[in-house]
């Protein structure tokens, strides 16, 4: 018989007051109720990782890279949510640059591209050298 790991466990603090500055929102996300007005109730989340993610868990306690699971995971998390701002931040950049590029075009500030030629005069245009 195989051995089943346990789920990896992350557990919060018991309640405290919202004027506690530790105690957060708690998120759409989260397996718990929403708190009463006034407490901050945290439980328990429990993560049950796929046979790999658990391997790697494992592996980066045992490095010593971080003494519990949990540590893993939170920094698994912080990652997380940086990649996701800057994803976000990229988006935004790109909309701002279509937003930029229609407005050019709408002014009729632009040059048309049709053929080789073209692209080579625009190219030696912007750079002032030739390809």
């Amino acid at each position: 018989m195989a051995h089943r790991r346990a789920p990896v466990s992350l557990v919060r603090h018991p309640a405290r007051t919202l004027a506690d500055p530790h105690c957060g929102p708690v998120s759409k996300f989260d397996t718990i109720p929403a708190p009463a007005a006034g407490t901050c109730r945290h439980g328990r989340t429990q993560l049950q990782p796929d046979p790999h993610l658990s391997r790697f868990v494992d592996r980066q306690v045992g490095s010593g890279r971080h003494q519990t699971a949990s540590e893993v995971v939170r920094e698994a998390l912080r990652r997380y949510e940086a990649t996701l701002s800057q994803d976000e931040a990229r988006v935004a950049a790109i909309q701002t640059a279509i937003q930029e590029g229609r407005a050019d075009i709408a002014r009729g500030d632009f040059t048309l591209v049709e053929t080789a030629e073209d692209a080579a005069g625009l190219y030696a245009a912007l750079t002032g050298r030739s390809r």
